[in-house]
């Protein structure tokens, strides 16, 4: 089982790469997330990320990506499979994997591809690549399941590459067990903190909106100053009926 907290690194540092904010000495990137784009573009542009699609594709060892769309998409016009998947509810897993396990193996008899750990092997980091992703952001968990961004001055005053942060970790967030995270603004600068401030807070706080409820996103503040952001997905539901079967098939598979 691949941790919440390397899934996130792997999967910011692919878009950082993608969007040309780092480079990387291994291209092995580039199939994983033009498969996975593939796959976005045809069930209609969800958020999630291209990385765990391809992911997914490769564990259930689907021929094509063509395959897997028409296979997704027929689940979401099942209504049958939809109404118990939305009556089992995501507190009741035990159920819900006999439920999403009865389908896979409707569709793919016992064929399972390598593990999800083994098939995100083939993107490794080098010491320098880690050391560049620190520079812009680090990830860590504490001891209550929260996951703990620490965003350093060299994101947080590069407003596209924050954009582009913020929606891979939303495209992500869905598929980890942590509810529970937490941006801690990193400046020992505390002048140029308030003089961008707005300007960080703009960006920020308007992707976390955009992609949660108003009232998962917390300020945190310490002497007046805005320090940093809490969000709390315990009450998150996912809406959107493709993008809920995508995260029940991943956490049964991971």
């Amino acid at each position: 089982m691949i941790s919440d907290k390397t899934l996130f690194k792997i999967v910011i540092f692919i878009a950082f790469i993608n969007d040309n904010f780092i480079t990387s000495e291994n291209d092995n990137w580039e199939g994983f997330w033009t498969m996975g784009s593939f796959v976005v573009a045809a069930i209609g542009g969800l958020l999630v990320s291209p990385l765990i699609l391809t992911t997914i594709i490769c564990r259930l060892e689907f021929m094509t990506a063509d395959a897997f769309v028409s296979w997704i998409m027929s689940l979401s016009e099942n209504e049958t499979f939809l109404s118990t998947l939305e009556s089992v509810g995501a507190a009741s897993f035990g159920v819900l994997d006999k439920l999403i396990n009865n389908f896979l193996k409707d569709a793919l008899g016992e064929k399972v591809g390598p593990k999800v750990t083994e098939i995100l092997d083939k993107i490794p980091f080098t010491e320098a690549e880690k050391q560049k992703f620190e520079s812009f952001v680090q990830v860590e968990e504490s001891n209550n399941n929260m996951i703990i961004f620490i965003l350093m001055p060299a994101l947080l005053y590069n407003d596209l590459m924050l954009k582009c942060f913020i929606d891979a970790f939303g495209s992500s967030s869905s598929f980890v067990t942590s509810k529970l995270f937490r941006f801690d603004f990193k400046e020992e600068n505390s002048t140029r903190l308030k003089i961008e401030g707005d300007k960080v807070n703009d960006t920020i706080y308007n992707s976390l909106i955009s992609n949660f409820d108003v009232s998962n996103v917390n300020y945190i503040w310490k002497d007046d100053d805005l320090i940093g952001y809490n969000l709390d997905l315990n009450d998150y539901k996912i809406s959107n009926p493709v993008k809920k079967i995508l995260v029940a098939i991943w956490k049964l598979i991971n």
